[in-house]
């Protein structure tokens, strides 16, 4: 099952490619910052793609345009396995926020990803002529973030 937020153009995300492979690819518009975390945190979610607003320190989800009050979700482990990939397509998701004896690339978001997937985001604010010069890529790293030992 592949989770995504779509926002204005579902076939600009993928959602055609990935149905064709046979993946249940749903789509919620207007999420909410717990629906975010529990998408992430199912079992049957195998990628994960948010297209939406982000904001400095690499949080998801700070503004949406139904009105809702949102705080935004910022980068921690919230995948109950490492994911095959995560696409969040949203300004400063890949904002670099270093973490002692962590060696993330940007930030903790890609403690979420399989060491074999892929972590994707943008590195700034991005319009449609800056998208390709603020992409960001890392390998998954399928770890804890904020835990001792592990």
């Amino acid at each position: 099952m592949v989770h995504h937020q779509h926002l204005e153009i579902a076939s600009k995300c993928g959602s055609g490619q990935l149905g064709k492979k046979r993946f249940l690819v749903l789509q919620s518009e207007g999420v909410i910052d717990e629906e975010i975390k529990g998408h992430l945190a199912s079992p049957n979610t195998h990628g994960y793609m948010f297209i939406g607003h982000g904001w400095k320190e690499a949080i998801i989800n700070s503004y949406s345009h139904l009105g809702d009050d949102m705080s935004g979700v910022g980068p921690d482990r919230y995948s109950s396995h490492g994911i095959a990939f995560l696409y969040l397509k949203a300004c400063y998701s890949a904002y670099k926020v270093p973490i002692i004896r962590k060696h993330y690339r940007y930030n903790a978001w890609e403690s979420n990803v399989a060491t074999r997937g892929r972590f994707v985001g943008y590195e700034g604010t991005v319009s449609t002529l800056t998208e390709v010069f603020q992409w960001a890529t890392a390998k998954g790293k399928n770890d804890y973030p904020f835990s001792v030992g592990k």
